[in-house]
């Protein structure tokens, strides 16, 4: 046996390029009736390849980690003497220890944080109650006979010769947390003469089809977890049905945490913001504010609250990007708040409405003033249990010196619970992030083309008109906001959407019309000058 404890097979943080896992996916083995070297690994392996760590994270829709928990389950005597409680109680602190999780008390208070992130359980063959005609002592002694004779130990004691202890953590399953969800892959295939091993009934929980679901796999005993190859059936089957469920289990979770919540908040604003249907995805750097977001802390550090400062020139996406971050990860939170943060009226206007919106759940004051107001909210964010995300757009004036200043940090929660996203022009923002933040550049000509022709509604395959469209977007900076509010200028213009040489024309002698302005109006005048229309 290789040595005991949770061991890390694959973390999408390592990976090129890295990503901070979202998902833990722990696998335990069962008996080692063999006394065969690793089998922590061997039961997952086929030929040269651990699907865990060969397969399955490409499946999945989220960045994963992947580890394998290894325990000493040979049935040979004496080989151990810590019983099944005491390898589940080392699997919990394990758990414990990778995650660093911050617990309270519940009917094992150390364990609640594991219990309450659990979100979904795969079995394969996996024995949790007597079969069709069979005890649950009899099938494990037909497991354990598959490749010995006389096995004896406290494991198999706990489940042979005492089934008390296995059937009461059986009915423990079955009252798993609503969100948790179940996936029971069971035997399709004989063992040779021995038959079925551990048949349907044993192998699943007979929970309701909502909670559970019941595959039959086209394998044995032996070969039901371990694939070759990515492509073949039984590997296809089982991946899509992994991915799947943990999909569904991640929906369905904070569903259910939000129904059960005593007061739940409503997100605010109340009508989500739509998003700009041209708007151009950049994945790497809405990746960029979440691994910041998910990145761990320094023990120094520990109990900050994570800021992430979106910085750009005007025009560039700023706020379509923290948009398209909420709109991606807003279940992973209890609530989100959007404040427009231009100027200091505009965040104490909507502070003013977030406290209203609290006002329903607690306590209210008869004549608020600002700082009233500020300070119920902060102290609201201080108390709450929940997980929150706060996005401050548009805070650009956050130096002193500039006009119309405003002291963003006094409006920012200090509640670790809550993620922090500012987006601004200034690179201030940048140095209020509590990693090294994201810059938002120009888009790429590519991209600037294929926004502009879909903003005009014109097909790329005319002639001259990807040619005529660089000049276009080179013209305008590569901005988005410009080359979007360009396309649509020219969608809404018949004649220039079947000449677009005669809009560089027009924006040409405009731009000449603008030089020639006094400096002040030529200052006020900037952005015409990237995209007059």
């Amino acid at each position: 046996m290789t040595q005991a404890g949770l061991h890390v097979i694959f973390d999408s943080a390592s990976s090129n390029p890295p990503r901070v896992a979202e998902l833990d996916i722990v696998a335990v083995h069962g008996l080692n009736f063999k006394n065969s070297d690793d089998h922590a690994r061997k039961t997952w392996t086929m030929g040269d390849k651990l699907w865990l760590k060969d397969f399955l994270p490409s499946a999945l829709a989220r960045p994963a980690r992947v580890m394998l928990f290894e325990y000493n389950s040979s049935p040979a005597i004496g080989a151990t003497a810590i019983k099944l409680a005491g390898h589940a109680n080392n699997l919990l602190q394990w758990l414990k220890l990778k995650r660093k999780a911050l617990v309270a008390a519940t009917l094992d208070g150390t364990y609640k944080s594991i219990v309450e992130t659990t979100r979904l359980l795969v079995f394969f063959a996996t024995p949790h109650q007597g079969g069709n005609y069979a005890s649950l002592g009899d099938i494990v002694a037909k497991i354990v006979r598959t490749g010995m004779s006389k096995p004896r130990n406290d494991l198999l004691d706990a489940l042979k010769e005492s089934s008390d202890q296995a059937m009461q953590r059986f009915e423990q399953a079955r009252h798993l947390p609503e969100r948790c969800l179940v996936v029971s892959f069971y035997e399709g295939d004989s063992y040779g003469k021995m038959g079925l091993i551990v048949d349907k009934k044993s192998a699943t929980l007979n929970l309701p089809g909502t909670r559970e679901k019941q595959i039959a796999m086209h394998a044995d005993h032996s070969t039901i977890c371990k694939f070759d190859s990515f492509d073949s059936p039984a590997c296809e089957l089982v991946l899509g049905t992994i991915a799947d469920e943990i999909d569904r289990a991640l929906t369905m979770g904070i569903s259910a945490y939000s129904a059960r919540a005593p007061c739940p908040v409503r997100s605010y604003p109340l009508s989500s913001m739509a998003p700009v249907k041209t708007f151009v995805q950049r994945p790497s750097l809405r990746d960029g504010i979440r691994n910041q977001l998910m990145k761990p802390l320094e023990s120094d550090r520990q109990g900050e609250v994570k800021k992430v400062g979106v910085c750009g020139m005007g025009g560039v996406g700023k706020s379509q990007l923290a948009l398209s971050y909420l709109q991606r990860y807003r279940t992973e939170y209890d609530a989100t708040f959007w404040i427009q943060a231009d100027q200091t009226a505009s965040i104490d206007r909507e502070f003013l409405a977030i406290y209203r919106l609290l006002a329903e759940t607690t306590s209210s004051l008869s004549d608020p003033n600002p700082e009233d107001v500020k300070r119920e909210v902060l102290g609201w964010f201080a108390r709450a249990s929940g997980k929150y995300l706060v996005i401050f757009d548009g805070a650009d004036s956050l130096h002193q010196t500039d006009k119309g200043f405003v002291g963003l940090s006094e409006y920012c929660p200090g509640s670790p619970n809550t993620h922090i996203i500012i987006t601004s022009r200034s690179s201030i923002a940048k140095s209020m992030s509590t990693f090294e933040g994201v810059s938002v550049e120009e888009l790429e000509e590519s991209q600037s083309v294929e926004l502009f022709l879909t903003c005009a509604e014109i097909q790329a395959a005319r002639e001259n008109v990807v040619a005529e469209t660089k000049l276009i977007v080179h013209e305008l900076g590569y901005l988005a906001l410009a080359v979007s509010m360009a396309g649509k200028y020219v969608s809404q213009t018949p004649r220039l959407s079947s000449d677009l040489s005669a809009y560089l024309e027009e924006f040409h002698n405009r731009r000449q019309d603008l030089l020639s302005e006094t400096p002040d109006k030529l200052a006020a005048s900037t952005f015409l000058r990237r995209a007059d229309f």
